[in-house]
């Protein structure tokens, strides 16, 4: 990743490999997210709202 002033990146990954957690993952949704319960690890990306708010109002 580059570097970014203020390091105000509007997110965040996050590497799930514990099953438990992938079993859970996996039925946080109707669909599109079943596979997750047999998949050895998964990259959960998270925004921040708040973040992103505050990058597009230096910006502007």
């Amino acid at each position: 990743m580059s570097p970014a002033s203020k390091r105000s990146n509007p997110w965040d990954f996050i590497v799930v490999d514990k099953a438990s957690l992938l079993e859970k993952l996996s039925v946080c949704k109707p669909h599109g997210a079943a596979f997750l319960k047999d998949a050895p690890m998964a990259i959960v990306v998270c925004a921040n709202p708040e973040k992103a708010m505050y990058g597009l109002k230096i910006l502007l």
